[in-house]
């Protein structure tokens, strides 16, 4: 479990190691330099679920209550119905 706590102490808000982020080797005005980053958008949808339900007025505003908790779950979509007979 330390081993685990150290290792997490190293990563950086990205969950990159921060000696390999922070390191002149990523510069990219380094002409030394062995890597750089790029930057990938991806939408965790879950997470947007949970921001629209939050943003719905009635959830909100004078609805806003502290004791209200969202609660995030996965449902199963249903195939697309055939047309074919």
């Amino acid at each position: 479990m330390t081993a685990l706590a150290e290792y997490e102490d190293g990563l950086d808000e990205n969950g990159l190691p921060r000696s390999e982020t922070m390191s002149i080797l990523a510069d990219p005005d380094n002409p030394k330099g062995t890597h750089t980053y790029v930057v990938d958008v991806a939408r965790n949808w879950g997470t947007y679920a949970l921001e629209m339900r939050q943003k719905d007025e009635a959830f909100s505003g004078e609805n806003f209550l502290r004791s209200r908790k969202f609660m995030l779950r996965r449902v199963d979509r249903q195939p697309p119905a055939s047309d074919s007979p």
